[in-house]
């Protein structure tokens, strides 16, 4: 009799480790500082984040899934200095990945702004009020961008606003719109969430 032998051949795949352009770090120039990586292969609770500051102090957070595709962690700080530098560790279990440098100024990402009213003028246009939720002179450091569109529409138009006055030229009459704002630091083009949506209501052109 002759026997058979049969080979099963089992194929590994292995999945890349994150490199440091995967890697992104920001901070609220506040209290927390948040990272994240951007990956549907990471299994996200294997990687950890031990992060040295400039003067001796350690920060770590553990990676958690948040979807569709992000590995994110967060830690408290207490306050930021423009100039300081982070140096950021990643682990896999015990296994070193990388090292990165966050540089503070380069990595701000501002809280959400508060919109506190939208007024209408004694001329026709709108003003708008909002909180940047920072203190001076911070505050006066960031720049703001308005969203706003008919309430409903999938059309919104947004623009660089120095002013917080919105023109009635701007705006359709008698209808019912919806506005939110959001903040960046020194034009780094790295935005805060949007506000919460406010609502206000056009009235009828002469």
């Amino acid at each position: 009799m002759r026997r058979t032998i049969r080979c099963v051949r089992f194929l590994l795949t292995t999945v890349s480790e994150p490199t440091e352009s995967d890697l992104k770090c920001f901070n609220d120039y506040d209290a927390v500082m948040k990272c994240h990586m951007i990956s549907d292969k990471l299994h996200c609770p294997a990687y950890k984040l031990s992060v040295f500051h400039e003067i001796n102090r350690t920060y770590s957070c553990s990676f958690e899934h948040f979807p569709p595709k992000t590995c994110e962690c967060k830690f408290q700080v207490p306050g930021f200095v423009l100039t300081e530098t982070f140096s950021a560790t990643l682990y896999r279990g015990e296994k070193f990945v990388f090292t990165k440098t966050i540089k503070t100024g380069e990595s701000i990402k501002p809280k959400p702004p508060t919109i506190v009213s939208v007024n209408l003028t004694e001329n026709g246009n709108f003003l708008i009020t909002w909180d940047t939720n920072y203190n001076e002179p911070f505050s006066s450091s960031l720049s703001t961008k308005l969203t706003y569109g008919i309430k409903g529409s999938k059309v919104n138009v947004s623009e660089h606003h120095f002013t917080k006055i919105l023109s009635r030229l701007t705006l359709q009459p008698n209808s019912d719109y919806v506005v939110r704002v959001r903040t960046e630091f020194n034009n780094n083009s790295i935005f805060s969430d949007y506000s919460q949506p406010y609502e206000f209501r056009t009235r009828k052109f002469q």
